[in-house]
């Protein structure tokens, strides 16, 4: 009886089948292996569970049974005689069920069929959006419009209260130190030396860095950095944001950021905020520029600008009226286009692209166009299989498969690997054609490209350029703490949305590209204006002697040095003259060409001071 049941369980289930249902083996081969064998094998196993019931009835256990006379001698008992006619019947009765095709694709309700889609023009609503007038403003002034004082104010007062909280003392923190510090991280940030103490050695010192803020007094000032006094948040508070530590500047930069015009054609995708620390919100992402840290989900214009964005904090991001029933992807998309009106395209990826997100955006009067992944096509979609369309079509071939109702198309297109595509604006035509590189051929060779794609590589790179644009000089000095990267990293995005903003003000006004200033330029000038305009320099060095670097010069060199910005040539009082008995340079004031003896002690220029003309005076008034 043992050997019998070892053997009952080690058969294939095509011969189970056979020994309950009576069936041959010519009556399975009708069946396909591959898509009926779950429905062969589940028919099978509900007997095979049925025959081990029956059995256990009569005995403890395989290994435990000894056949006894009555088993083997007389006939069987009542009950297992009627368990064996109803095992019978129901075998008489089942039927093999029809094949079921097994898919992992979301089933709709409308059917889809090859065609052309061709839905209606879309336009903005009017009124969209109140543009700015930027036209005269300055540098400080476009980034005002992402931080002010008051916010800067508030680093202050929570920095200084933690502080004293924790360590008794007084970090002595003003609002001009205070952006001091942040202009030489904007400085540092521009130069990229290895270290931070380069800044301060005294062979790589940088005067504009070490000249108005001690090495010391930095580290203090960063390691304290604060924008929320903790005992003021209570638990609550903490478990439904998890940002909370720097929420006011996030709210901040935020509303600069909502500000902006937004273009009718937007697009939504990730950023990164690198960080190799320890965080609950970290994440990974992989083929990013940087694959580790905290993930932001952005609205931005084709131009870089930053509309809108949310930082990606798990379970909390969104809320439930938001997230609804709706995936998490679906949810981003879903919030960050809470503030547009209707009319506008929307470009995303195949992270966020489903058929359900499609609908509910075009409910709300919104389109959007981008790539699908596979196993998020409808269940009942006739496009073709991505290794049959390889071979049966040619480079740049297409095709369609359009909803019963009109609205949503699929488009599949072959280049070197087939893409398949979602839109609710648009589909193949117009095709148009585009450069590709031949390996069989070894040149270039013009390939069409349907429509749906063109405009998506046309619009989707908001994010990704103003990613590269930050990537240029970030501040990412290594710090253990998320809280420090998160808060220059929002700084950086604010300075990068005003460089940005500028650039887009001058070419409209017809300034050439190669005379707008560069971002790295941008934003290092900037730093230098906040610490000179905000810093108390002393002429007089650690020893308490006059600063005598201008004599020590001698005449080695006459050339101009760089002045001072504007904010500091026009304070006042603390320009004194100093005539030099034998250097003669040439004069700071633009179009003079003369030579001077008189040097300005606070501004470290030579102006001329003599009868007939008076460039010292020119030089420090508007």
């Amino acid at each position: 009886m043992l050997n019998f049941s070892i053997n009952f369980f080690t058969v294939t289930p095509r011969k189970i089948n056979a020994c309950l249902f009576g069936t041959d083996d010519s009556e399975i081969e009708d069946f396909n292996d591959e898509e009926n064998e779950d429905n062969v094998l589940s028919a099978s196993t509900r007997e095979q569970s049925l025959f081990q019931a029956n059995w256990s009835d009569n005995t403890d256990s395989d290994l435990d049974y000894h056949p006894s006379t009555s088993d083997s001698d007389n006939e069987p008992t009542t009950s297992t005689a009627v368990k064996k006619n109803q095992l019978a019947k129901r075998k008489k009765n089942t039927k093999l069920q029809p094949p079921i095709k097994r898919t992992k694709n979301i089933p709709t309700a409308e059917p889809w069929r090859k065609g052309i889609f061709s839905p209606d023009p879309v336009t903005l609503h009017e009124p969209s959006y109140i543009p700015l007038d930027c036209t005269n403003w300055s540098n400080e002034k476009f980034v005002e419009l992402y931080y002010d004082d008051d916010i800067l104010l508030q680093f202050v007062e929570k920095s200084n209260q933690t502080y004293v909280l924790k360590t008794g003392n007084s970090l002595n923190l003003s609002l001009r130190e205070f952006k001091v510090w942040l202009g030489v991280n904007f400085v540092m940030s521009s130069l990229q030396l290895p270290q931070i103490r380069m800044y301060w050695d005294k062979e790589w010192r940088v005067a504009v860095v070490a000249d108005h803020m001690s090495r010391d007094r930095f580290f203090q000032i960063r390691n304290s950095l604060k924008i929320v006094f903790d005992d003021d948040i209570n638990e609550e508070q903490r478990k439904a944001d998890r940002l909370w530590k720097i929420r006011p500047l996030i709210d901040r930069v935020l509303l600069g950021c909502l500000k902006q015009t937004r273009n009718q054609h937007i697009c939504i995708d990730e950023m990164m905020i690198p960080f190799s620390g320890t965080s609950d919100l970290k994440q990974y992402i992989p083929n990013k520029p940087n694959p580790l840290g905290i993930k932001v989900f952005v609205l931005a214009n084709p131009t870089g600008i930053i509309c809108d964005f949310v930082v990606y904090q798990n379970q909390t991001t969104f809320t439930q009226d938001i997230a609804g029933s709706f995936w998490q992807c679906e949810s981003a998309v879903l919030y960050l286009t809470r503030s547009l009106v209707p009319g506008h395209v929307i470009y995303i990826d195949r992270y966020f692209n489903t058929v359900r997100l499609a609908e509910e955006l075009l409910s709300r009067g919104i389109r959007c166009s981008g790539t699908l992944r596979k196993d998020r096509l409808p269940q009942d979609n006739d496009l073709p299989d991505d290794k049959i369309f390889k071979k049966s079509q040619s480079r740049g071939s297409a095709t369609v498969s359009v909803r019963a109702d009109g609205a949503i198309a699929l488009t599949k297109w072959l280049d070197n690997k087939s893409v398949t595509m979602i839109s609710t604006n648009e589909s193949v035509e117009p095709m148009c054609e585009v450069k590709r590189w031949s390996k069989a051929e070894k040149r270039y060779i013009q390939v069409s490209q349907p429509s749906v794609v063109q405009s998506y590589n046309k619009n989707m790179g908001g994010v990704d350029l103003i990613d590269r644009i930050l990537s240029y000089c970030p501040s990412r000095s290594r710090t253990k703490k998320w809280t420090v990267r998160c808060l220059l990293h929002f700084f950086d995005v604010a300075l990068g949305n005003a460089w940005l903003q500028m650039r887009e003000i001058k070419k409209s006004s017809g300034v050439s590209p190669k005379d707008i200033v560069q971002f790295r330029h941008f934003k290092l000038e900037l730093g230098k204006s906040m610490i000179e305009k905000n810093s108390v320099r002393l002429d007089v060095d650690e020893n308490g002697d006059e600063d005598q670097g201008h004599q020590e010069e001698g005449f080695l060199d006459r050339r101009k040095s760089a002045g001072p910005c504007l904010e500091k040539r026009l304070q006042g009082a603390t320009h004194l003259p100093e005539v030099t008995k034998k250097i003669q340079k040439r004069c700071a004031l633009p179009k003079c060409l003369k030579k001077s003896t008189v040097f300005c002690t606070q501004c470290k220029v030579y102006l001329c001071l003599v009868d007939g003309r008076n460039c010292f005076a020119k030089y420090h008034t508007k």
